[in-house]
């Protein structure tokens, strides 16, 4: 499989992936672009995080527009050794730290600080929205999280985006940063 970055400096080079089953569901390239071209005046200088980052093709997408800095947190660990390597391939590799973790030990732990948070999880893993509360714990004032989930998924109803965003089978919620760090 291969993802292709959209535009920026990197625009045109792709993220190659192996032929055999993948572990992850790729975001769609029109996807991808639509949240891309939403997010671009907050992209330069930009601390991100794209978490269960799969390809890492968001992540790469944020740093080819101007992100500063990259975290990918993805717990399938040959996935996290292909973003190191195409991290180093891209030349970008002081810009990306790669977590070997499942998100819900990264929110936990985490003490970093974001402008933007790209989650997407496994369309069939349960209770993912629950952490949406603790993820926007982690945005910057200004921030903004986006939550990737498939279009007919039962989701909790104590948080409310500012934004929803349909895309065929998939919405992306936008979130705002909680007014202080939830309790973990």
């Amino acid at each position: 499989m291969k993802l292709r970055i959209i535009s920026g400096s990197l625009r045109g080079r792709t993220v190659h992936y192996p032929g055999e089953r993948l572990s992850f569901r790729p975001t769609l390239e029109r996807t991808r672009q639509a949240i891309a071209d939403m997010l671009q005046p907050r992209i330069r200088g930009s601390a991100c995080a794209d978490l269960c980052a799969g390809s890492g093709s968001f992540g790469f997408e944020m740093l080819s527009r101007g992100a500063a800095s990259i975290d990918f947190v993805e717990n399938d660990r040959r996935c996290a050794a292909l973003l190191r390597d195409h991290a180093e391939k891209f030349g970008a590799a002081g810009q990306c730290r790669v977590v070997v973790q499942d998100v819900d030990g990264f929110v936990r732990t985490s003490e970093g600080q974001y402008d933007i948070i790209f989650f997407d999880p496994p369309y069939e893993a349960d209770g993912m929205d629950s952490l949406v509360p603790l993820l926007r714990g982690l945005l910057l004032p200004g921030g903004i999280l986006l939550f990737q989930r498939r279009r007919n998924s039962v989701q909790q109803e104590s948080e409310k985006p500012f934004e929803t965003r349909t895309f065929g089978d998939t919405i992306v919620e936008c979130y705002r940063p909680a007014t202080h760090r939830e309790e973990v």
